[in-house]
């Protein structure tokens, strides 16, 4: 008996020994496989993070069916009324018809447009009500709203990147590459809508980082953006061209809050926008959504026929620019700003007077990039103001005087976007 259990006990061990011996085969295949699998997985994640040396080649990726090229949907234009009456029917009981004219002109003949002024005065409310009443406003195709985040370092965040794995131009979500080829499908096809993109709080994050390609491509004849090296071939390259021309019904209207959370505008920039400075109107009649409603559906060459006076001389801001280029003031205005404001000038012949229109420019292209510090600057806008004062430009006169009294304040430190 004792002899059966001893060999009962001893099969028994031998039992468990050969299990034993197989789950640990079984738990080193899994190992294997498992070490196998993460380097797949890290491989991958390498690649993505711009590729590795010495990888191991991995299979290639199944071919994908390329994506369709981007459309425009059709929108059925309407009559337009002479300029005058669009331009009072589009102001309403809203707006100020000298603000109405003063946007469409500064979007008509420059692609930057800048409303800045402290966060709540009614920058944005303004845009969209104002392009709702042209049909182009929120709620159509034809419209997009970017919200700046202060982590938009490079513009990945609005242009997508290159997917070395997937082979494929990986879109951004912001939805602005879309928005820039269904405008060129819309104008190729001939029915000419206006574009316009709206940038919140554009300075919360460096435009020269997020918007360097725009800020570059618009100034090129013709204006061509580049996404990629036509050389990677994506496989929805029909989708999302290397290079592509952008339509100069694409207008980009941007605002600007003015505190101490958000990063300055560089003169390079500014020498390209129209800045329009937005007060408080208290006693202005309310903003009501019901009123935005199309006054008429435009399109791009109508708005476009307000810039058809072509450019025109400086006139009296001759004297402004001499004098800060006299003085070596940074940001005086470049030849492309002077350009500008001519183009302005020339198109706001019969809409705004012509006095008017030289203080909105001194206000919107000339004052915007002045910066500096030091008692300097106390006689330099000074003088400035009086000069201004001199030629009737009230408005940008009493700027003027704000910003020096502002920048002694601050200890002789003189910034427009402070004053």
């Amino acid at each position: 008996a004792a002899r059966e259990r001893a060999e009962a006990t001893v099969a028994h061990i031998l039992a468990e020994a050969s299990a034993t011996e197989a789950r640990v085969t079984e738990l080193r295949e899994e190992l294997v496989a498992t070490e196998e699998l993460l380097a797949d997985r890290k491989l991958a994640l390498l690649a993505r993070l711009g590729g590795v040396s010495g990888a191991r080649p991995t299979e290639a990726p199944a071919p994908v069916r390329a994506a369709e090229p981007l459309r425009a949907a059709a929108f059925v234009p309407t009559a337009v009324p002479p300029v005058t009456e669009l331009i009072r029917a589009v102001a309403g009981r809203t707006w100020a018809e000298l603000d109405v004219a003063n946007l469409l002109l500064s979007m008509v003949t420059g692609r930057w447009t800048l409303l800045a002024g402290l966060p709540g005065v009614g920058k944005s409310t303004f845009v969209r009500s104002v392009l709702s009443r042209l049909g182009h406003g929120p709620g159509t195709e034809r419209w997009l709203e970017l919200v700046v985040r202060r982590d938009w370092q490079d513009d990945a965040a609005l242009f997508g990147f290159w997917h070395p794995t997937e082979r494929t131009w990986a879109a951004s979500s912001e939805g602005f590459v879309e928005q820039l080829l269904r405008a060129r499908h819309d104008e190729e096809r001939g029915d000419g809508a206006i574009w316009p993109v709206l940038v919140e709080e554009l300075n919360l994050a460096s435009p020269e980082y997020y918007l360097a390609r725009p800020i570059s491509a618009f100034e090129a004849s013709p204006p061509e953006l580049r996404l990629y090296d036509q050389a990677l071939a994506p496989t929805n390259a029909d989708r999302y061209p290397a290079a592509f021309r952008v339509p100069d019904a694409v207008r980009m209207v941007a605002t600007v809050n003015v505190d101490d959370t958000v990063e300055r505008l560089s003169p390079r920039f500014l020498s390209r926008a129209s800045v329009i400075w937005v007060e408080p109107s208290p006693d202005a009649p309310p903003w009501r959504p019901e009123d935005d409603v199309p006054c008429a559906v435009v399109r791009w060459r109508d708005l476009a026929a307000l810039g058809a006076g072509g450019e025109s001389g400086l006139g009296r801001i001759t004297e402004v620019v001499r004098y800060l280029q006299a003085q070596r003031i940074p940001g005086a205005p470049t030849v492309r700003t002077q350009r500008a404001m001519g183009r302005y000038l020339g198109a706001s012949r019969g809409l705004i007077p012509a006095p008017d229109a030289e203080d909105l420019q001194i206000l919107q292209r000339v004052l915007p990039p002045i910066r500096g510090t030091g008692p300097r600057w106390r006689t330099i806008l000074d003088e400035l103001a009086t000069l201004l004062q001199r030629n009737g430009w009230r408005r940008s006169a009493a700027r003027t005087l704000e910003l020096r009294e502002r920048g002694e304040e601050l200890g002789d430190w003189y910034d427009f976007f402070h004053a």
